[in-house]
């Protein structure tokens, strides 16, 4: 009894040992796979931290070329529409810009009303018919006035 309990405690062992090391070996290929994903994310993470820097420089420079074509437009627009000439780069009040928009409503107000009424009030001409040709005054028929039969 001694020796099979020798035995069964040795393959025990084996078995456990075998376990042990196909653990071991997963950890050790799961370190691997763990520490080249921290090194891509720390890549990926550097990317992004440039790309972010090089938006926000984009978003500095234009917004202020947008604002500056803003006010250029809307100088223009008043020149326009209150003045009635050209303005050049000019910052509108709260005041001009009030003003501008209510002109704006009423032109576009009295704009939708001419293409609802037009500005002919002349009454519409009646088409004129055609005029009767001779072989219609005869009383054939199209077939007969070309050899067929009717």
């Amino acid at each position: 009894m001694g020796r099979n309990m020798l035995c069964g405690s040795f393959q025990y062992w084996r078995k456990l040992e075998k376990r042990l090391y196909f653990n071991e070996l997963q950890q050790a290929e799961d370190d691997t796979w763990i520490g080249k994903r921290r090194d891509e994310l720390s890549s990926l993470q550097t990317q992004l931290s440039n790309l972010r820097g090089r938006f926000e420089d984009h978003v500095e420079r234009y917004d202020g070329e947008f604002e500056v074509l803003e006010d250029y437009g809307d100088s223009i627009r008043y020149g326009l529409i209150e003045i009635g000439g050209f303005v050049r780069h000019q910052k509108l009040s709260r005041e001009q810009r009030e003003s501008l928009a209510i002109l704006e409503k009423a032109n576009m107000a009295i704009h939708d009303g001419r293409q609802r009424e037009p500005a002919n009030t002349d009454p519409p001409r009646r088409r004129r018919t055609s005029t009767p040709t001779r072989a219609s005054r005869s009383g054939k028929s199209k077939d007969e006035r070309l050899g067929g039969e009717s």
